[in-house]
């Protein structure tokens, strides 16, 4: 540790305190899940401030475009696209907290675009599952939006209605945070178990899809919100997009995704082939995800943190004066 530190105080001015004291042991500290108040009407009348813990996500979609047919290559990248409509939110202790109106006066909602990587591929009798996680380089429409709308229009099958209204938090893909995954595809003595694709209801699609669970994570940086919804200064936004599971059985699979920010017509349309996942240029899945935020930290962490950089250069350069 000593090393590190000698090596950061030479750069101090370059290096910024937060470097040096991370060489010294003294990082921030690790991702984690704060208490944010928000309100879910931006100060209308029907609810106030609440002290959230978490968004609780209903069943909605998601789109792994260009990882099909079911790869088996570490190292191919895929964009993967989500969208889902807020059904609650929790407090600190994981109980849902009463929202009046969600759902019939206005809906909030939120897309997500996030390249990945395949990292490994693991395959057995009893199925594949493909190890993923956030790849470093993200493609351009990488982003993540929050949306509030008066008008709850979002439609599970038609893919529209998830990205217009107000646009109350804009965020970024991050390294920070969890960033990884696994889609594992069941196999009964070594063959890929095959069912109908959609199962909620009719059949829109008169395909079949491989069978799948499954769960990926991704940290967002937050770059804009709405002061009006989030009351506190957000820093992350951790998007568990739950889990990748086919067949649908909850919600109907999505003709259509959102390919970028801004609010823009969602343009993306899923290839899927005669057997989801296993013949398509895409896989899709229904997915039941989450998400939890941190905040900025206020003044007075950062000078703690601070105030212990300096002792520790203090120390230093006593040891050296003792040394000469």
């Amino acid at each position: 540790m000593r090393a590190a530190l000698d090596r950061c105080l030479r750069g101090t001015f370059r290096a910024g305190l937060l470097a040096c004291a991370a060489a010294a042991g003294l990082s921030a500290p690790a991702a984690r899940a704060d208490i944010v108040s928000f309100d879910p009407d931006g100060g209308a009348a029907g609810n106030g401030p609440v002290a959230v813990g978490s968004f609780d996500f209903g069943v909605g979609n998601m789109l792994a475009q260009g990882i099909g047919p079911l790869d088996t290559s570490a190292g191919r990248t895929f964009q993967l696209y989500s969208q889902a409509a807020l059904s609650g939110l929790q407090n600190a202790n994981g109980d849902p907290i009463g929202i009046n109106g969600l759902g019939t006066t206005f809906e909030l909602t939120a897309v997500s675009s996030v390249t990945y990587v395949v990292d490994s591929v693991i395959t057995g009798a009893s199925g594949s599952t493909i190890n993923v996680s956030r790849a470093g380089v993200q493609a351009p429409n990488s982003f993540l939006e929050i949306y509030y709308d008066t008008a709850p229009n979002a439609n599970s099958l038609a893919g529209t209605g998830y990205n217009d209204g107000l646009r109350i938090l804009l965020a970024s893909p991050t390294a920070g945070g969890n960033n990884a995954g696994n889609i594992t595809a069941t196999a009964t003595g070594g063959v890929l178990d095959v069912t109908q694709f959609d199962q909620f209801g009719t059949d829109n699609y008169g395909i079949q899809s491989l069978n799948t669970t499954g769960s990926i994570n991704t940290a967002f940086n937050v770059l804009s919100q709405d002061p009006t919804f989030f009351l506190s200064p957000l820093a992350t936004f951790q998007y568990t997009t739950g889990s990748t599971i086919t067949p649908f059985t909850q919600t109907n699979p999505s003709g259509l995704f959102t390919g970028s920010a801004g609010g823009g017509a969602p343009r993306v349309v899923p290839v899927l082939g005669t057997t989801n996942g296993l013949n398509g240029l895409d896989f899709q899945f229904q997915n039941d995800g989450s998400g939890s935020f941190t905040v900025v930290p206020e003044p007075g962490s950062m000078t703690l943190l601070g105030l212990g950089f300096a002792g520790l250069l203090g120390l230093r350069l006593r040891r050296r004066g003792a040394a000469a």
